[in-house]
């Protein structure tokens, strides 16, 4: 078993497991991103690989007090490599599989809709939700892409252009989810159905993957070249912006 500051990584059987342990419910500050592209990387070759969380959170999305110090410049490049690590998860040519057993929001969930199997535990204390439009923040060009891909009609504008919290039942009776299982349960199962798609053809099961995950990157990708990402900015920057901005971060403690 090794690990990392943010990222625990534990072997089983033919799984890798990435266990997210880094401070702030796990949030995707630079470190976290840093860290999780690395393992990534470094597993391409791997049979399947788990991602979960610990102690009662998944990810709780960007670290909105290490975005609130960055300048214009900063922030774009912030962008790109929460998005290069969305691209790379999403792209990812191994089975990957969510195991959601706490708290998965904003980019935290969106973490875990990048996953081919994405199980959640049956926690009525869990929150799920995608909610940058409660800060004014539209999502950018591949996040949008991955919700809509990943959340089914009719329940895509609910919790896209809603911003709500949902239940672990909720989100898995919404599609987000294949299962909602008992805490004790959700890893062994998550593990299990990895090395159920580990066991397919490799370079069969890679091309499917890679036709089905095609047409979000390329919609995102045109997005990114009509200046999504200066339109995106534009409203980050903007004061109504800012205030919400500052007050989520009053109201989380970061």
């Amino acid at each position: 078993m090794n690990a990392t500051e943010n990222v625990r990584l534990e072997e089983r059987d033919e799984v890798v497991i990435l266990h997210l342990t880094g401070p702030k419910g796990h949030c995707l500050h630079a470190g976290m991103i840093a860290e999780l592209r690395a393992h990534l990387a470094h597993l391409q070759d791997s049979p399947a690989v788990v991602i979960t969380g610990s102690e009662g959170f998944f990810s709780t999305g960007l670290h909105l007090g290490e975005v609130a110090t960055l300048n214009r410049l900063g922030l774009a490049e912030h962008l790109l490599a929460v998005e290069a690590l969305f691209r790379e998860a999403w792209s990812f040519p191994r089975p990957l599989i969510a195991a959601v057993n706490g708290h998965a929001v904003a980019g935290g969930l969106v973490l875990a809709l990048c996953a081919d199997l994405r199980l959640v535990a049956d926690d009525d204390e869990f929150r799920l939700g995608v909610t940058e439009l409660a800060h004014g923040i539209p999502f950018p060009p591949l996040v949008l892409q991955i919700c809509k891909a990943r959340i089914p009609e009719p329940w895509t504008s609910r919790w896209i252009l809603g911003a709500e919290m949902f239940s672990p039942k909720a989100a898995c009776q919404a599609g987000l989810f294949s299962d909602c299982l008992p805490r004790t349960d959700l890893l062994e199962v998550a593990c299990q159905q990895a090395k159920r798609l580990a066991a397919f053809p490799p370079e069969a099961w890679q091309t499917n993957k890679a036709s089905l995950q095609a047409a979000v990157l390329e919609q995102a990708d045109k997005e990114y070249q009509a200046g999504a990402l200066d339109a995106w900015q534009e409203l980050w920057w903007r004061p109504e912006s800012q205030q919400r901005l500052q007050a989520a971060q009053a109201k989380y403690g970061e």
